[in-house]
């Protein structure tokens, strides 16, 4: 890997180092399993970073995957629960 430094490398050099158009590809496409997930729009495959892994770069669900879904249900339940209506729901969802 190449070493840079702010003293050498120009910011669009750093930039252009493979890692950095892995990362928008990762932005631009969600892995398969969170494609395939109900909460997709709502968290939109979490944060890259904890997507990453040597073997499938970012093509991984997040490991705070399962705790994230947890969370939405459990917030979902609440707000249906507390008079928001299911319409209502689907429009911030969807």
């Amino acid at each position: 890997m190449h070493t840079a430094n702010v003293a050498t490398t120009s910011l669009k050099t750093f930039l252009d180092f493979p890692i950095f158009q892995d990362i928008v590809r990762a932005q631009q496409h969600l892995p398969e399993v969170c494609r395939a997930c109900c909460w997709e729009k709502l968290c939109g495959g979490g944060g890259i970073v904890n997507r990453f892994s040597q073997e499938n770069r970012f093509d991984n669900a997040s490991i705070y995957c399962e705790g994230l879904k947890d969370f939405y249900t459990a917030l979902t339940t609440y707000v249906l629960k507390n008079n928001f209506s299911v319409e209502q729901l689907y429009q911030v969802l969807l």
